[in-house]
């Protein structure tokens, strides 16, 4: 304790013995079991430029609804995003790649909502085919990307001002509730 920079004050109270509690808000990855209040709400910790990456990439996603061959242009992003993400240039491999690996590559963890709505057994190069992925899944499932990256935006742009947020060591690091994304 003589160590730790405290007021003579605290110093002399931790030091009769009484008994102090303190409470600190924390945030966690995983909702504890049993546990169903509010606070314990899963949540993704990002780095600013993991946040910017995110975003992004979100938004290469989300433009591809404007395309008029959106199917091509949504193909293409996903597979720059996968060849950014691992270094992967064969294009004969990736393509064979579940759109479930996708999502975790580019979320960070697997996304019920999203392997859903699309499903699960679906390759990359299904995006091309109509009728493995029809215009409307295709459509709600970009329109995920859109609302995530907007809302990811914001928060990238609030900085400091985004509640969850704190600087320490020259970054900027954020808690993000996990619903936000896709």
């Amino acid at each position: 304790m003589e160590k730790m920079d405290l007021s003579d004050e605290l110093r002399n109270y931790l030091s009769s013995g009484k008994s102090i509690d303190l409470w600190v808000e924390a945030y966690s990855a995983m909702q504890p079991s049993g546990y169903n209040y509010p606070w314990f709400k899963r949540v993704v910790f990002l780095w600013f430029d993991e946040l910017n990456k995110l975003v992004v990439n979100f938004d290469k996603i989300s433009s591809t609804i404007k395309n008029a061959d959106r199917r091509e242009a949504l193909y293409n992003a996903i597979l720059e995003i996968f060849q950014d993400y691992t270094g992967e240039e064969e294009i004969e491999v990736i393509k064979k790649y579940p759109l479930a690996d996708f999502i975790r590559i580019i979320v960070g963890r697997d996304r019920r909502s999203s392997s859903r709505l699309i499903g699960e057994d679906l390759l990359l190069e299904d995006i091309k085919d109509p009728e493995r992925i029809s215009d409307k899944k295709l459509n709600d499932w970009v329109q995920q990307f859109e609302t995530s990256c907007i809302k990811l935006k914001s928060i990238r742009d609030e900085g400091l001002e985004f509640p969850r947020s704190f600087k320490s060591g020259g970054n900027t690091f954020f808690w993000i509730d996990d619903d936000i994304f896709p």
